[in-house]
């Protein structure tokens, strides 16, 4: 899966969960930008693209990232 795919499924996740939110893209900050999104959320959106890809880029500890195209790279670089 690519990155443009990856952050198609998160913005769709985002807005699955949150019908509220809008205006969702590449640059979005998850923990910043997205209202009524918090750290459960966001581990819940880990898993699910976990389960998408088949890849655990966290495996070996916490990546810091902020934005919905940091966290796609994350799951495609592993994939490499």
């Amino acid at each position: 899966m690519d990155k443009k795919d990856l952050i198609d499924k998160i913005i769709d996740y985002l807005n699955k969960i949150n019908p509220k939110v809008n205006s969702l893209n590449d640059k979005t900050k998850l923990l910043e930008e997205v209202i009524d999104f918090d750290s459960l959320d966001l581990a819940g959106l880990i898993s699910y693209l976990e389960e998408e890809t088949n890849l655990d880029p966290f495996q070996d500890g916490f990546i810091e990232f902020e934005s919905i195209e940091e966290l796609a790279i994350l799951f495609t670089e592993k994939s490499n």
